[in-house]
């Protein structure tokens, strides 16, 4: 079984729990903010991957760290200018710690054996995603961001992916039904931590409606039309009034 690590949500998570005694308060925009040091960072960040090591009976040869590559959100922000337009910024200064701390933590654990996994303007959960759908072994993936969930589920090499959100496994935030729509409930409902605009006015309330309508069977046969670009046949069914959702 392989551990594939979301990189940047381990160190920003590490980075900013709790109160490092070592922290400097710098002015931004106005407000002066405590940053803590990459040292601070590096204690907790070790310690959160040396505990999900254990809690699925793991070594570091086992982890796959997937990191950020080169203006990794170039691509995305192509389609979309907006994309993550509307993400807190931090001081410059927290930049740095990150980086000094992702450079101490993936020297540690590539020396002890670890894979370090990256592309160029590529974005981590990119990455992640095509490791689980092209690994072999059975993997977990550790992350912060629920938008990962979609992964849980079998391969098509028949490995399994689990995958954990802030210590919980296996758990749909978005409601009762299958992991693999979750890409349609981002697509319909959208996503407002990353300013991705969906249908308007629909929102969760709308799509468990549509769910409790058609059943999963239909929704995948919604997803299936979208993704293979067959709006000429979902207009017909939109014209029969036969996807009327209230």
């Amino acid at each position: 079984m392989k551990l594939i690590i979301d990189t940047s949500s381990l160190l920003w998570s590490s980075l900013l729990a709790g109160s490092d005694v070592e922290a400097k308060t710098v002015n931004h925009n106005g407000a002066d903010i405590k940053v803590n040091t990459a040292e601070y960072g590096y204690e907790n960040a070790v310690n959160s991957v040396v505990k999900s090591l254990a809690d699925w009976k793991l070594t570091p040869k086992d982890c796959i760290f997937a990191v950020e590559g080169r203006d990794s959100k170039k691509r995305r922000s192509f389609i979309d200018p907006g994309y993550k337009a509307k993400r807190g910024n931090r001081p410059p200064e927290a930049y740095v710690e990150f980086n000094r701390l992702k450079a101490k933590l993936v020297e540690t654990f590539r020396n002890l054996g670890a894979i370090v996994c990256t592309q160029d303007f590529v974005e981590a959960d990119d990455v992640i995603a095509w490791l689980v759908e092209n690994t072999e072994e059975d993997c977990v993936v550790v992350s912060r961001d629920n938008d990962l969930i979609v992964l849980n589920g079998v391969n098509r090499f028949g490995a399994k992916c689990f995958v954990s959100i802030n210590g919980e496994v296996g758990k749909n935030t978005y409601g009762d039904f299958d992991f693999k729509l979750v890409t349609l409930y981002k697509c319909t409902v959208g996503d407002t931590s990353d300013s991705v605009p969906g249908c308007r006015g629909f929102g969760p309330a709308a799509f468990l409606n549509l769910l409790a309508r058609y059943q999963e069977d239909g929704l995948f046969e919604l997803m299936y039309l979208i993704r293979d670009g067959k709006l000429n046949e979902l207009a017909v069914l939109a014209k029969d009034n036969q996807c009327k959702i209230l």
